[in-house]
């Protein structure tokens, strides 16, 4: 199974809007790249977090970085943000941190991502700005 939840835009983005499009997405590949094996889970969120404060966003995060994802989607742990326990290969997780900024939107980009010495990202929608800008 695999999440593509994506963010999308009707017509071209004010500054402001590519902004948190652009920390989202870069947060996003943050998690994904902590996603290896013998890390800690909450590895994951916290990389995610790291992006977002550095980029002064951290004030509009109401949403978890990830979670496992099975056969019910969402799957334990999803308690990523306190669960210290190693991270194992195989395992598959969605990277889905997000920012909500009231009046202007929603900004999340998920992957799915496969545990590993080198994590392996499953989803392959483009993340750039243009994809995400339709007419």
């Amino acid at each position: 199974m695999s999440r593509t939840e994506r963010t999308w835009f009707c017509g071209q983005p004010t500054d402001e809007q590519a902004k948190f499009y652009r920390v989202a997405a870069q947060a996003t590949d943050a998690a994904v790249s902590a996603a290896v094996v013998g890390r800690r889970v909450c590895e994951m969120d916290a990389a995610a977090q790291a992006v977002i404060e550095t980029a002064g966003c951290g004030e509009f995060v109401f949403h978890r970085t990830s979670h496992a994802v099975g056969l019910m989607l969402h799957e334990y742990p999803e308690d990523m943000a306190f669960n210290t326990r190693a991270l194992l290969a195989g395992e598959v997780y969605s990277s889905e941190p997000g920012l909500y900024v009231y009046g202007l939107g929603g900004f999340r980009l998920d992957d799915t991502v496969i545990v590993g010495d080198e994590p392996e990202v499953i989803v392959r929608t483009p993340k750039t700005l243009a994809y995400a800008t339709v007419g």
